[in-house]
């Protein structure tokens, strides 16, 4: 005889479908049977069949496209973000030769993906700043920036990688209509050659993290499971001037993502005396 299983009734369907998933009987890609299949399978109403798929779901395992049905989930492109080694590679980057700059981009790096495997869009507008982007920039409120929005997902998953909002003080690069055209993005060497090229060297940045949860674009455009948190970074740079000459918003979902951190610490000339 048996023992008897305690488990709630939807718990059991859950557990088998997980078990399924992760050994692969059920592959990314494959749909679920249906409901009424699932429930006539375990002896279940549907009911605890939809609470036990609703779990997977807001876990990010399964997805619903309708009218289709239920399917496995491809698991996104895991990226690591170390922005500790990022900033010093993206500044030496700028100085390397043409061929060098075209080779590798910082999503390829992060995400381990070649530039084949990866989609990316750029938009480019010209804004009045509102008034969190001129605090930030240190500008009168309206002065017309430049708004720089980006995408970077993952073709065969088809899930964004992260995306972003940057904000540049037109003035200070419309020297350059190179700059200003959406056309030339990616650009070989990205945001630190582009302001080479009108003499700003960027001397520090300064990144805020907060964490939250998506709005119902970012949700729809990144696929973001229910229940799932967004990391915003608002990345703010400095140039050797002084001068605040870039605003970034950086969005990156939470199921994705990893943040890393190296903080090098100054050595003490005299260690700390053991009795005080």
């Amino acid at each position: 005889m048996s023992p008897r299983d305690f488990r709630p009734v939807y718990q059991r369907v859950l557990d088998d479908l997980q078990a399924q998933i992760a050994g692969g009987e059920l592959a990314p890609g494959d749909a679920l049977p249906s409901e009424e299949e699932l429930a006539d399978k375990y002896g279940v109403s549907r009911t605890s069949v939809r609470g036990a798929v609703r779990i997977l779901r807001d876990a990010g395992i399964v997805e619903v496209r309708r009218p289709l049905g239920t399917f496995v989930r491809k698991q996104p492109v895991r990226t690591v973000r170390a922005p500790s080694e990022r900033y010093q590679w993206e500044k030496d980057r700028a100085h390397k030769p043409l061929e060098e700059r075209l080779a590798t981009g910082t999503s390829e790096r992060e995400s381990g993906l070649d530039t084949p495997e990866l989609e990316f869009s750029a938009k480019y507008t010209v804004v009045p700043a509102s008034d969190r982007i001129a605090s930030a920039l240190q500008i009168a409120p309206e002065t017309e920036v430049l708004q720089r929005v980006y995408v970077t997902s993952s073709k065969d998953s088809g899930t964004a990688i992260g995306g972003s909002e940057s904000y540049i003080p037109l003035e200070l690069i419309e020297s350059n209509p190179k700059l200003l055209d959406e056309a030339n993005e990616p650009w070989p060497g990205g945001t630190h050659h582009q302001l080479s090229t009108v003499g700003i060297e960027i001397e520090s940045i300064t990144d805020n993290i907060t964490a939250r949860m998506p709005s119902s674009d970012e949700k729809d455009s990144m696929k973001i499971p229910d229940g799932t948190p967004v990391f915003e970074i608002r990345k703010l740079s400095t140039d050797t001037l002084g001068r605040k000459v870039e605003c970034s918003f950086i969005v990156l979902p939470g199921d994705r993502a990893e943040l890393e951190y190296t903080v090098r610490l100054d050595r003490w000339e005299v260690a700390p005396n053991a009795d005080n």
